[in-house]
């Protein structure tokens, strides 16, 4: 009768496919690139690269601790990426890790000048440890105040003190930015 059935989809899908097969082709350790992310999970997100799919882990996503994805990131949303690792996976599909804590400013550069010693500022109780709590800052950017800090007398535990989500106001002691504390 001369009715035909056409597919879009078949066309687009090949077509993805090709550019995703150029992209690995030169695709290498370090490349930043631009990618939307396509599907969050409780262990990361998946970023589309154009054609190929590469997982951010929530450790990588930001640089101050994250609970889960959805916390920082949507579906639809676009993304600046840089690529750690290159593996073969399973079916010839390859595994790639990205990073977008990896693409973003290190917090810790220029640390000294935003926090010097003797400096009195604000945060909020991060966590708590047997040994003190870390405080949170600015982004990325946790001290720790010893539990032998953490009040005019003496206590055991920081926890009977302080507790998580708390503010407290507290007095930079110093600053170490090679080892990041």
């Amino acid at each position: 009768r001369g009715n035909l059935v056409l597919s879009r989809k078949s066309l687009l899908k090949r077509e993805e496919q090709v550019k995703g097969k150029k992209l690995l082709e030169t695709l290498k350790l370090g490349d930043e690139l631009d990618g939307t992310v396509v599907r969050l999970e409780t262990f990361g997100a998946f970023v589309d690269l154009g054609g190929v799919d590469g997982l951010v882990h929530v450790s990588e996503i930001r640089h101050d601790r994250l609970g889960h994805p959805k916390e920082a990131l949507k579906e639809g949303e676009k993304v600046r990426v840089r690529v750690l690792k290159l593996e073969p996976g399973k079916g010839g599909r390859p595994k790639i890790s990205l990073s977008i804590k990896a693409a973003a400013p290190d917090p810790w550069e220029g640390i000294e000048t935003r926090f010097s010693k003797g400096m009195r500022l604000k945060g909020t109780v991060a966590r708590l440890t047997d040994f003190g709590a870390f405080v949170n800052l600015a982004p990325g950017i946790d001290g720790l105040v010893h539990v032998s800090e953490a009040a005019a007398r003496p206590v055991s535990h920081v926890r009977t003190v302080l507790e998580p989500k708390q503010e407290v106001e507290a007095i930079v002691l110093g600053v170490d930015p090679a080892k990041k504390r």
